[in-house]
């Protein structure tokens, strides 16, 4: 007998987090054919492709990772070959990260493979389904993404506190509203 999720929120929570490790389970068995060990050297790849000459850490934490764990990622994707650093023009400390032409080619070949793993996942369902989905989830994606790096250090009471702050001032609103009215 296995659990049911407690409610709506927790049961979208669940599918799309069973989907994810899936579809980043195959993902993993479709990038090692590219030469990278994960999806995230792809998404590092892929950052860097498309906004060139990124500081380390603009890198690293655009991709919601750990300073420690994403120099490692670079660290191997530097070691591969696929990227370069040069010295910061302005901040002589700092190194900016450059795709290699290797670096593009393996890029290159990991949409191509990734591509088949998502209609591996997703033919089934029609275009419209899909743009609803994406129009549904992209302003959590947005929101999320954006205040993550303020979040990721506090701690769940604070967090539980930021999430209820809006929705329990606006009963307490109304108590009083309807308390000046009678």
């Amino acid at each position: 007998n296995v659990p049911v999720p407690p409610n709506i929120y927790s049961t979208m929570a669940k599918v799309i987090g069973v989907v994810f490790k899936l579809s980043n389970a195959y993902m993993g068995i479709a990038l090692k054919e590219c030469g990278l060990n994960s999806l995230e050297e792809f998404l590092y790849l892929n950052t860097i492709a498309n906004t060139p000459k990124l500081k380390k850490t603009e890198v690293i934490y655009s991709n919601f990772s750990e300073l420690s764990s994403g120099l490692l990622i670079l660290d191997r994707l530097k070691k591969k070959g696929l990227l370069t650093e040069e010295s910061d023009k302005v901040d002589k400390r700092s190194k900016r990260l450059i795709l290699t032409r290797k670096g593009h080619d393996v890029l290159v070949n990991c949409f191509k493979n990734i591509s088949l793993v998502n209609k591996l996942f997703f033919n089934e369902m029609s275009t419209d389904d899909i743009q609803l989905c994406i129009q549904l989830l992209r302003p959590v994606e947005i929101k999320f993404s954006s205040q993550w790096i303020s979040d990721k250090n506090k701690s769940y009471n604070e967090l539980k506190i930021q999430q209820t702050k809006g929705h329990l001032e606006k009963p307490i609103v109304d108590i009083i509203v309807r308390l000046l009215i009678s």
